[in-house]
C-alpha cells in the first residue's frame, strides 16, 4: 500500500482549516432554545400585535365610558321625575352661581337640584350634601357615590369658563335653564306641562359646567356642549361656538344629552348652535310648554 508523504498531510490540513475559516458561522439553538432569527421574528410579531390591539382597546374604553355617561344621565332623569312626584309635579330648580348655602334658606335649598359651594364669578364646585335631588341619588353611598354619578368617566377635568375666568369643577352635567321659572323665589317647571318631551333636551353633558343652569350655548360660551365621545381630534380641538372656528369640535365631537322623556342621544355640538336643518334640538331653547 502506498503511503502519503508527510508534506501531503500538512498541505491537506492547512487546506481544511482555510475552508472552515471561509465558511460563515452557523447559529444553532441550544437544547430547547431559539435561534437569533427566530427571536427577532417573534419580537416583530409581538410589536405588530400591540400596534393592532392598542387602538381597539382605546375604542372599547371610549365606548364603555360613553355607556356609563349615558347611564348617569338616565339616573339623573329618574331622580328628577321622582323629585317631581314628591313636589306637586315640579322639577328641581337648576341652581345658579350666585346661590350658595350662605345666602339661601334651607327651605329654598330643598327645591334646588344642588347648590354651589363657592360664590363669585367662577363657580364650578357644588355640594353633594345640600340640595333637593340628592335623596333620590346615590343610594347608601352618600356624597362619594353622588359625585361619581355626576361625573362622566370621559371627563378630562376641563376648566369651567365664565366671565373670562377658568375654574376647577367637580361635576359634568347641567339642566335646561328653561326649567327654572322666573318667580320669587324661583320654581321648577311642572313635569306634566312639558310639550313634546321626546324632542326637548332636559339634561346636558357640558364641557365645563359652572352651575346647574345651562343657557343657550349659541350665545353663551359658559355652557359649551361636550365633545368627549367623538373623534380624538375633536376632544383636543378648539372649542368655540363660532362658525369659522372650532370646526372639528362642532362637527366631529359627540356628547350625551338626555331628553325630557328619558331617552339619551349622542349629538355633535353643531346641533346646539344651529337652529336650522336637522337641528330639532334647538326647540329646547324655546318654551318648554309649547310645541
Amino acid at each position: 500500500m502506498a503511503h502519503a508523504a508527510p508534506g501531503d498531510h500538512a498541505h491537506a490540513n492547512a487546506h481544511a482549516h482555510a475552508s472552515a475559516a471561509a465558511r460563515p458561522p452557523v447559529v444553532t439553538a441550544g437544547p430547547g432554545g431559539f435561534t437569533l432569527v427566530e427571536l427577532l421574528v417573534v419580537l416583530a410579531v409581538v410589536v405588530l400585535l400591540v400596534a393592532l390591539l392598542v387602538p381597539a382597546v382605546q375604542s372599547a374604553k371610549q365606548k364603555a365610558q360613553t355607556v356609563v355617561c349615558a347611564s348617569n344621565l338616565r339616573q339623573l332623569h329618574q331622580a328628577s321625575v321622582a323629585f317631581a312626584y314628591d313636589h306637586e309635579g315640579r322639577l328641581p330648580v337648576p341652581s345658579v352661581v350666585p346661590e350658595t348655602p350662605e345666602n339661601t334658606t334651607a327651605e329654598y335649598q330643598r327645591t334646588l337640584c344642588w347648590i354651589n359651594l363657592e360664590n363669585g364669578p367662577g363657580g364650578g364646585i357644588i355640594s353633594f350634601e345640600i340640595g333637593g335631588l340628592w335623596k333620590y341619588l346615590g343610594g347608601t353611598g352618600g356624597a362619594p357615590a353622588r359625585q361619581e354619578l355626576m361625573s362622566c368617566p370621559a371627563d378630562r377635568d376641563e376648566r369651567s369658563l365664565r366671565l373670562g375666568q377658568r375654574n376647577v369643577r367637580n361635576f359634568s352635567y347641567s339642566y335646561n335653564s328653561n326649567i327654572r321659572l322666573i318667580t320669587d323665589p324661583p320654581r321648577g317647571e311642572r313635569w306634566s306641562a312639558i310639550a313634546s318631551p321626546g324632542e326637548k333636551i332636559m339634561i346636558y353633558e357640558e364641557l365645563g359646567p359652572n352651575d346647574a343652569w345651562c343657557i343657550l350655548p349659541q350665545s353663551n360660551i359658559d355652557d359649551l356642549p361636550s365633545p368627549r365621545h367623538g373623534s380624538r381630534a375633536a376632544i383636543n380641538a378648539a372649542r368655540t361656538p363660532g362658525r369659522l372656528s372650532g370646526t372639528i369640535y362642532r362637527n366631529q365631537g359627540l356628547g350625551n344629552f338626555c331628553y325630557f322623556d328619558g331617552h339619551v342621544e349622542q349629538l355633535p355640538p353643531r346641533f346646539h348652535f344651529e337652529p336650522v336643518g336637522r337641528n330639532r334640538n334647538y326647540r329646547s331653547w324655546a318654551s318648554l310648554t309649547r310645541d
